[in-house]
């Protein structure tokens, strides 16, 4: 039996390893080699020798004149009890994981970020200088008149992976935030293109020409800014449109900037993440590199709009090697560890409560056929068969309801050190424990009532017609 087992997993992990290594992205190669088979006739011998020498044991110490008299009853060994509470425990731990997991996901998912990723396309590594030179927004252009493209804007990051350094600013009050405020460089319609919520002032515009970054004779420097509500509550000021026209300096660098807008906070990259406060400037960009935001509309297709960029990036600007991808689906790389985990904590849901029930199945046919004859005498005496049937599940619920000791508080602990690497998280809702012993208790409580049921209801004459 051992033996079907250990040849039957290598079948398993032979046709399910491809689905493995894409799981993990990585490429294991799975070659049934001669240390492998040595190594599952070990397993056989040793796991088949240890099932043997058990039942040897338990067989050994069976008083024979009770066998002999008929009225000898299964019992549950100390050893069986634990490892059916473990399985149950176990399957109790992993359901809880996996609720909880998909609970945080999906509020990462749904969070407000200050920006949409909701058809957005971004083109990546495209060159600064066809984004952020005043003389040179040809390419811009030509992707805005592209049909399905509602608004275009340039951007030196990926908004939703990471915050380059920016520059420490002074406010005409004189306060000075710590650190170097990220500043995130942009292209007119920066607003529009990546879904900021402006709550004063305005955003980017062909309008405003005035706004884009110039360095002037005496070697100053002149920049538009929009800053989040945050930075402007850091700097003391509590009217947001109080700060419209305000300009920061930065003696270092001979900048500065006006701020024209105000927007709602954004955070930058994924909820693990600190949202800390930021501003965005109109092309001040000293980076090789830039990326492009569209904002493509509800009916366009982005596989077609893909292609069309691409094209024209080839043969308009002679731009090759360039990256289109949905702003959303970058997003959601952020947090392709947890989906695996969702993803293997599914299986592994589904495995130990398939083993828990096969285990739950066969130890309540053993009690049941070990304790039949009394089962009949107590019908022929007037017991209700639902009697019998609560009295052999009460105690198969007693023996399950031991891992919630153990299960409960180490899934509490797990998940919450889990969910503490967040920086925006949810808490722990009680319903999950609930509804997971909940499930649980029922499953056990129907696989042993369904047995012993059975047993039950056997007509007693059959059973104790040789007594």
């Amino acid at each position: 039996m051992t033996g079907c087992a250990v040849v039957l997993s290598l079948a398993f992990v032979e046709l399910t390893y491809g689905y493995f290594n894409q799981l993990v992205e990585t490429h294991i190669l799975f070659v049934l080699s001669k240390s492998m088979v040595l190594m599952a006739v070990l397993v056989t011998l040793v796991i088949g020798l240890l099932n043997g020498v058990y039942a040897g044991v338990v067989v050994a110490n069976v008083d024979v004149k009770l066998l002999v008299r008929t009225h000898y009853q299964y019992h549950l060994s100390l050893l069986v009890k634990g490892v059916l509470s473990f399985q149950a425990g176990l399957a109790i731990l992993i359901f809880i994981v996996f609720i909880i997991a998909q609970l945080q996901l999906e509020f990462v998912a749904n969070m407000d970020v200050g920006y949409q990723t909701k058809n957005r396309l971004i083109v990546k590594s495209v060159p600064a200088t066809q984004l952020f030179e005043k003389d040179k927004t040809q390419l811009i252009s030509a992707i805005a008149d592209l049909p399905g493209v509602d608004s275009v804007t340039a951007t030196d990051i990926n908004i939703t992976e990471q915050v380059r350094g920016g520059v420490q600013l002074t406010w005409p009050n004189g306060q000075v935030i710590e650190g170097v405020a990220p500043s995130v460089v942009t292209s007119f319609n920066v607003v529009e293109a990546l879904g900021l919520h402006l709550l004063a002032g305005r955003g980017f515009s062909e309008e405003f020409q005035s706004d884009w970054y110039q360095k002037m004779p005496d070697g100053s420097e002149q920049v538009a800014l929009i800053v989040t509500e945050s930075m402007v509550h850091l700097a003391g000021y509590k009217s947001l449109q109080d700060v419209i026209g305000m300009t920061l300096t930065n003696a270092d660098s001979n900048l500065n900037a006006t701020i024209v807008g105000v927007v709602a906070d954004v955070k930058v990259g994924s909820a693990k993440q600190e949202m800390i406060p930021l501003s965005f400037n109109l092309a001040r960009s000293y980076i090789p590199n830039g990326n492009i935001v569209i904002k493509v509309t509800d009916a366009a297709s982005h596989t077609d709009l893909k292609t069309q960029i691409a094209d024209v990036l080839k043969l308009r600007f002679s731009i090759l090697d360039i990256e289109v991808s949905a702003l959303a689906d970058d997003y959601a790389k952020n947090y392709k560890n947890e989906r695996r985990i969702i993803t293997l904590s599914q299986w592994l849901l589904i495995l130990s409560t398939v083993l828990t029930l096969i285990s739950l199945a066969v130890l309540v046919s053993q009690t049941v056929l070990s304790q039949q004859k009394d089962l009949a005498i107590k019908k022929v005496l007037g017991a209700p068969i639902m009697q019998l049937v609560t009295g052999l599940s009460l105690s198969y619920l007693k023996l399950v309801s031991l891992s919630l000791v153990v299960s409960i508080p180490l899934a509490y602990w797990l998940t919450d050190n889990w969910l503490n690497s967040f920086n925006d998280r949810i808490g722990q809702p009680i319903w999950v424990y609930a509804v997971a012993t909940l499930v649980v208790a029922v499953i056990t409580w129907l696989t042993v009532a369904t047995i012993a049921f059975k047993a039950a209801s056997a007509r007693p004459s059959l059973t104790l017609r040789y007594e």
